[in-house]
């Protein structure tokens, strides 16, 4: 995670199972970078900066992209649990914008 030019958050983690689709644990690792910026917004708040906009969450699988982006292929990932859908739910609510590298 950067602030600006400054670089304030890293996690790095194994995963723990080989035979993951790719797309699904994409999603999980997403979802988490999403928490953890939806937490920083807050401690930016609690210490009176304001963000002005949504925060760029940087993604390299469009597949992912579109999953979060679209309800519609929520259907299709009911075996992804419920939790990982927050970062729906911070898109919607302009949190977080997608920048596709």
């Amino acid at each position: 995670m950067f602030l600006g030019p400054a670089f304030i958050s890293l996690k790095s983690k194994k995963q723990d199972c080989a035979s993951k689709p790719s797309i699904e644990s994409e999603y999980r690792v997403m979802s988490q970078a999403c928490a953890e910026i939806h937490w920083l917004r807050g401690l930016l708040v609690e210490l009176g900066f304001s963000p002005s906009g949504p925060t760029s969450l940087h993604v390299d699988n469009t597949s992912v992209i579109h999953i979060s982006a679209n309800p519609i292929f929520h259907e299709r990932t009911k075996h992804i649990e419920v939790d990982c859908h927050f970062i729906h739910e911070a898109f919607e609510a302009q949190t977080i914008s997608f920048l596709c590298i």
